[in-house]
């Protein structure tokens, strides 16, 4: 095992064949991916493409237009215009 205690700086592709762990945050490009490591927020600065099912816990907060694509289900209350 080897132990930096500065900066790795590598200026070709890196390939990584196992797990990699980051302790602090994790920006990719310095702000247009980014993991906040206190608190697992996490910005997308570009479209956020999701092909497989998607399991939302909390609130959706959406800011902008929303398009639909196909049947909108809800299971609890819905208010339109309240």
């Amino acid at each position: 095992a080897t132990t930096l205690s500065s900066t790795l700086g590598v200026s070709g592709a890196t390939t990584l064949s196992s797990t990699t762990r980051s302790v602090g945050n994790f920006d990719v490009n310095t702000d247009k991916f980014t993991v906040n490591a206190g608190t697992g927020n996490t910005a997308v600065a570009g479209t956020l493409g999701v092909t497989g099912a998607t399991t939302l816990s909390s609130t959706l907060g959406v800011t902008g237009a929303t398009t639909l694509s196909s049947t909108t289900r809800s299971v609890g209350n819905f208010d339109v215009n309240t």
